[in-house]
């Protein structure tokens, strides 16, 4: 069985349990059922349940310029955590290496280099904190796990079963200690996207399917090479690992998400009445010129199989609270937001991003702040700290 868990993210854990007070949903307008089988069905009217006093984010920290050759000068940014003294910990594929910054933005140390000697990094993509208390990073080039401590140091690597490459890795651990990684299986006509599990020693313990949109994508069967290229604004997996087991999960062909425990039951829905972003004529048109490397090529474009709306949301974030934090399709030009639920499914409100992000932000939830890489007024990469003022 998989050891205790008593990770730094545990202990956040339950400080930030302790802290929450109680429910803050009184104002809270749905409905709660049980499909059967089991289900818990939480459906949200589109206003939120907060009233008078909702969070809001105020950035109290920035590491990012664009010139120079200084700790805090990115190049590819595809991790921000941070553990329970406040430190910052940013993972940059480009240098191959970690970078620890102090509460007040101080570089503490970095760890790591490229290379394929113990410590080093060929293909960083990740990191996750251990029921160990230590840092595990996903380093693809060498098929790798490295394990460092809180200190910087270097203790020992585990072997990567999976040879998928993703990058930004989504595994990690559970409570329980269970390790989680992305990997794939072969199906009847294409491989198959799974969440793999392992235990202490790295040992199988089974996989679960991961759930997938049906493909749309433009081909053409060239004389020796076949292109594909996917429709754009077509809907998408969004999902994030769960610390209490399985996952948060949706296709984000409407705003529905589902926690999935890794037996492959669905233990709640959460689902919110929105209405739909539509795709404009400049964002289509944008669009198809983003797919000339398909159509110079050869490839036939056929616009009309681009849908009339977009998405309904980006990413999802679960913080050590259990709190979901979704972030929503929105029209070009309005302030970007995250929407918060509850663990019990019921959404709160929105919070604003005082920076405008990526599309697809790099975000992570750690008691009362929000840590995320986002690209700065220049294009370069940046990593803000907001405060949650207002949370309990």
């Amino acid at each position: 069985m998989p050891r205790p868990y008593r990770s730094l993210a545990l202990v956040a854990l339950i400080t930030t349990a302790c802290n929450q007070g109680p429910p803050s949903s009184a104002g809270w307008q749905g409905t709660v059922d049980t499909l059967p089988g089991g289900t818990v069905r939480v459906v949200n009217q589109a206003g939120g349940a907060w009233r008078g006093n909702p969070w809001r984010l105020a950035e109290d920290l920035r590491l990012g310029h664009m010139d120079g050759k200084g700790p805090d000068v990115f190049g590819e940014i595809v991790a921000v955590d941070a553990d329970a003294m406040g430190r910052i910990w940013v993972a940059d594929a480009q240098a191959g290496e970690i970078r620890v910054f102090g509460p007040d933005g101080a570089h503490v140390r970095t760890l790591g280099r490229r290379g394929a000697g113990p410590g080093e990094f060929a293909g960083l993509a990740g990191m996750t904190w251990g029921p160990d208390g230590n840092l595990w990073v996903m380093d693809n080039g060498n098929a790798r796990v490295s394990v460092f401590d809180t200190a910087g140091t270097y203790r020992t690597a585990h072997a990567r079963p999976s040879g998928l490459m993703v990058t930004p890795w989504r595994g990690g651990f559970d409570r329980e200690g269970w390790f989680y990684d992305q990997g794939v299986v072969p199906g009847k006509r294409t491989m198959i996207p799974v969440l793999n599990r392992f235990g202490p020693s790295m040992e199988a313990a089974g996989s679960l399917p991961l759930p997938q949109p049906a493909p749309d994508e433009f081909v053409h069967e060239g004389a020796t090479t076949t292109l594909r290229a996917s429709v754009p604004f077509t809907p998408y997996l969004v999902w994030r690992l769960d610390r209490t087991g399985g996952i948060w999960a949706g296709i984000s062909d409407r705003y529905r998400l589902a926690r999935i425990r890794f037996g492959g039951d669905t233990s709640q829905v959460i689902e919110r009445h929105v209405e739909r972003v539509p795709v404009t004529a400049e964002e289509r048109k944008e669009a198809l010129q983003e797919l000339s490397w398909f159509t110079d090529a050869g490839g036939r474009v056929d616009p009309s199989r681009i849908p009339q709306v977009k998405p309904a949301f980006r990413s999802v974030t679960v913080d050590d609270g259990g709190f979901i934090w979704v972030r929503p399709e929105q029209r070009r030009g309005e302030p970007a937001v995250l929407d918060v639920f509850e663990p019990t499914g019921r959404f709160l409100g929105s919070v604003t991003l005082p920076s405008p992000p990526g599309p697809f932000p790099l975000i992570t939830v750690r008691g009362n702040y929000v840590y995320a890489a986002i690209r700065g007024n220049d294009d370069e990469p940046v990593v803000v700290r907001w405060h949650i003022v207002g949370r309990p």
